[in-house]
């Protein structure tokens, strides 16, 4: 019987909410059921609380973390400083992730196109520091995407007196290509664009049961079929998602679609 891969997860940000995730294991998904859980985080720090770290580090592990150069301003106001990423991440590789670093890839993901104090906005010219800060790691591939703006973001988005700009998409899709291939790393789309894929962003899995199954530490095969569920243009293998949008994630990262809590912080420290 093929072992299941687990999102932990596309909903909500789980390590805030480590008796939830303990208990979900504990109850249906056993490490002898799991094939791999993929942990998608934008605060790593919180991965050595216990009683999450000695749980998870019974399973085998792949880490999306997601750093938009963004961390600690009124956008990301709960999230570490990209500069204190690298030294956690450099605790998990030795930890949970028998030093491969291949299996942390990071998340320049989403960028942001906006319109803040009458003036345009965008993090996208943070990709080379991002980069720059996690190359001593050797991480080697990073994904990226533009944000979605669903109605429920731009409402938010409004209160905080932001709107959405427009910009060359196109040209965008070059600087973050050619940056790639100056840094001689990977990139990754996630859910993008035809147009932009034929500038170079390739669109792949966040997911991906091939790779999956590769760097797993007894090369346990992984079904290739598409996930379901997902946005037209997704690329993922089949997952079980364990978190819910009820699990009210505290990063308040007020662009997110996961309805994130409110933010007061009006400091324009972007």
């Amino acid at each position: 019987m093929t072992k299941v891969v687990l999102s932990a997860s596309r909903r909500t940000e789980m390590l805030h909410f480590p008796d939830q995730l303990v208990k979900r294991l504990k109850e249906r998904y056993p490490p002898e059921k799991v094939h791999t859980i993929v942990l998608w985080t934008k605060t790593p720090q919180l991965i050595f609380r216990e009683p999450i770290k000695s749980v998870l580090k019974r399973y085998n592990l792949f880490i999306l973390c997601t750093v938009t150069g963004l961390g600690g301003s009124f956008l990301e106001p709960n999230i570490p400083e990209p500069k204190e990423v690298p030294e956690y991440l450099r605790e998990i590789i030795v930890e949970f992730l028998d030093d491969n670093p291949e299996k942390i890839h990071v998340r320049f993901d989403p960028i942001l196109n906006l319109l803040i104090d009458g003036k345009k906005f965008t993090n996208l010219y943070k990709f080379p520091d991002v980069i720059e800060l996690v190359a001593p790691l050797d991480i080697k591939t990073f994904r990226s995407s533009w944000a979605t703006y669903y109605p429920k973001v731009r409402e938010r988005l409004n209160k905080h007196g932001i709107r959405i700009a427009d910009f060359d998409l196109e040209k965008q899709a070059r600087y973050v290509v050619n940056t790639a291939e100056e840094y001689s790393v990977e990139l990754r789309g996630c859910c993008v664009d035809p147009k932009l894929e034929e500038i170079g962003i390739k669109n792949m899995g966040c997911i991906d049961g091939e790779e999956l199954q590769r760097l797993h530490p007894n090369g346990e095969p992984y079904s290739e079929d598409r996930a379901t569920g997902q946005r037209k243009l997704c690329k993922c293998t089949r997952s079980i998602d364990i978190g819910w949008y009820s699990m009210t994630c505290p990063n308040g990262c007020i662009y997110c679609y996961a309805n994130p809590i409110e933010i007061n912080q009006l400091a324009r420290d972007v």
